[in-house]
């Protein structure tokens, strides 16, 4: 015999009447909605699960996304809910049950208020990877709070074979068999995805490098497309926000139509969209833009020492953090040409730019020094037995002397031997 787990409740008893030898059977009911706890329930599956909830129109359109949606001034919009369903079996027809709650300051909807239930067969075939299923009853949302809402007490129900469960209703009935449902547990829930503001945050390298508080300039018109979806909108900038009010101050002033700039007064600073409608009765929004400005790398280069302009060209280093690049006069692919650059001083710079690409860059001078003008005076020929002696003439003074015979700045005939020896003067 087939059991059929669904009960049967009325308000008032059935009434049975003897009336002359007849029996007359008269039923007066009234029947209260089918809720889960009405139901012989032992769910042992998973078949049918919600993988995402978001308020919709009532042909399923996420609300927002056509760029339309602005909070109303009082608050209160009529919603509806939009499930994405997914099912490991093809099949004809859900039952959903689910209560709509606001999660409290913490996270959790438990604690907070309950806005409404929701409660449908849907006679329609779940076949594809996603199964979109609008309740067909709309609710008030309150648009104008922060407060996040989630599904809690997620019951769904389904049928066996290939026929449809609902049976062409709309009221929520319980599974066909104890175990064809699915129960969500009590301390969990579904958050339900919601238009809200779309508030963006965005970042700089400050404007001039190495600022020690990093500032930078912003055009803030760059960012309305993406504060707000909509379209026909009037959007002004603002700098401060009163946290308890929510009342905007100091308005950021257009330079053109083109361009709202706006120079942070520090390294980390938030400023607020006001979207107006264009349609009465021009209701408004506010989006925050959080806007950060990164610290530039600390960039060093060590002092180099002088050389000579007819020195060969050399590998430049001493910049640091490493990987960075080397410029100015006489460098060439991070070699420095003393020849190339010419006698003076010149300024090498070395620049790095950071994994957020942010630069900075360090100087230190080098010194190209000329050739000096150097003389060495004839020497006196000497005999060959003479005394060794030390070598004078050469300018300017304390350079070295070389050749035959010369050790130490001294000359001894006797070992450079008969003939004429060249004595070099090095300075």
């Amino acid at each position: 015999m087939k059991k059929i787990y669904q009960t049967l409740r009325t308000s008032l008893a059935t009434m049975v009447v003897l009336v002359l030898g007849l029996f007359t059977v008269t039923t007066t009911s009234s029947f209260a909605q089918t809720v889960p706890s009405d139901c012989v329930s032992g769910c042992t599956s998973n078949d049918v699960q919600i993988q995402s909830a978001y308020l919709s129109d009532a042909n399923g359109n996420r609300i927002g996304d056509d760029g339309a949606f602005i909070c109303p001034l009082d608050g209160d919009t009529l919603v509806y809910l939009t499930l994405q369903l997914t099912t490991n079996t093809p099949r004809e027809g859900v039952a959903i049950y689910t209560v709509i709650k606001v999660l409290d300051e913490t996270g959790d909807p438990n604690q907070g208020d309950s806005i409404t239930f929701l409660s449908q067969c849907f006679s329609q075939a779940l076949d594809q990877e996603f199964n979109r299923v609008t309740f067909y009853d709309q609710f008030n949302w309150n648009c104008d709070t922060a407060s996040e809402i989630a599904l809690t007490d997620v019951y769904i129900a389904w049928g066996t074979g290939h026929k449809d469960f609902c049976a062409g209703t709309n009221d929520f009935r319980c599974p066909a068999t104890p175990s064809k449902c699915f129960q969500l547990d009590p301390d969990k829930f579904i958050a339900i995805e919601t238009p809200k503001p779309k508030n963006y945050s965005t970042w700089s390298c400050p404007d001039v490098p190495g600022e020690v508080i990093p500032t930078a300039t912003f055009n803030l018109k760059n960012f309305e497309g993406l504060v707000t979806t909509s379209n026909d909108v009037t959007i002004t900038w603002w700098e401060e926000q009163d946290i308890n009010t929510g009342d905007l101050s100091v308005q950021i002033i257009p330079f053109d139509e083109d361009s709202v700039p706006y120079t942070t007064p520090d390294a980390d600073q938030d400023v607020y969209a006001l979207i107006t409608s264009n349609t009465p009765p021009n209701p408004t929004s506010v989006a925050t833009l959080s806007l950060l400005v990164y610290t530039s790398p600390t960039v060093t280069l060590s002092s180099f020492s002088p050389v000579c302009v007819d020195a060969d060209a050399f590998a430049l280093s001493g910049g640091a953090p490493g990987g960075g690049n080397y410029s100015g006069t006489g460098v060439s692919n991070g070699q420095f040409d003393p020849a190339t650059a010419g006698v003076g001083t010149h300024t090498i710079t070395y620049s790095y730019t950071d994994s957020d690409g942010c630069p900075n860059s360090a100087t230190a001078n080098i010194t190209v020094n000329d050739l000096p003008t150097v003389t060495l005076s004839a020497f006196s020929d000497v005999c060959v037995d003479a005394a060794e002696f030390a070598l004078s003439g050469g300018s300017p003074a304390n350079g070295t002397y070389s050749g035959t015979g010369v050790s130490s700045g001294q000359f001894d005939p006797a070992t450079a031997g008969v003939g004429t020896h060249t004595i070099t003067y090095t300075y």
